[in-house]
């Protein structure tokens, strides 16, 4: 009896320092990959972006603080930030989903894309993401840029996207190659 007991604590003690050795290894593996620099979640979050204007024959420049912007006619916040790397350079480069309001019940969502130079974000790509899309995720791997949206079927309201997407992008030569819309397709 005394041997069971024994050999039972000790296979209790293996089980239990083999399963904290696999939850700190997974934890190492899911871990964000470390740069050498590059842009933060931070530095996305007060950005100054160029966006189409409402009338669609020019552009303004819009200026996030801490997440958000208010102008006289349009206010708009950053939902969703990824920084990784897409030009492949080692450096982080970033993304945001946000959206506009203009006063009216619509909320437009947008993606603009950046890439680090000298420390500082230049925006490379912007693209729409239609009148109340949901992003569920927005993450940068392997050089790409990944949304997980869902969108508008031609018969949902527009509170209530149902189509399931997730769209790549890239960069191409320091350009964003994907869809130039990614709701109603």
């Amino acid at each position: 009896m005394y041997r069971v007991k024994t050999v039972s604590k000790n296979v209790y003690r293996s089980l239990h320092m083999g399963r904290a050795w696999l939850v700190c290894a997974g934890l190492l593996l899911t871990s964000p990959p470390a740069f050498a620099g590059g842009l933060t979640t931070a530095q996305l979050n007060n950005v100054t972006l160029d966006a189409p204007d409402w009338e669609g024959d020019g552009v303004h420049h819009l200026k996030f603080t801490s997440g958000e912007y208010a102008t006289e006619s349009a206010n708009g916040r950053i939902l969703k930030t990824a920084v990784g790397d897409l030009d492949g350079d080692g450096q982080a480069d970033g993304a945001v989903v946000y959206y506009e309001n203009y006063g009216g019940s619509g909320s437009f969502m947008r993606m603009a894309v950046f890439i680090c130079k000298d420390g500082k974000p230049v925006q490379v790509g912007m693209r729409s993401l239609g009148d109340r899309s949901e992003t569920k995720n927005l993450t940068i791997k392997n050089k790409a840029l990944v949304l997980d949206i869902m969108t508008h079927r031609p018969n949902d309201s527009a509170p209530g996207p149902t189509k399931h997407k997730v769209v790549n992008f890239k960069l191409k030569q320091g350009k964003l190659v994907g869809p130039e819309q990614v709701d109603w397709n």
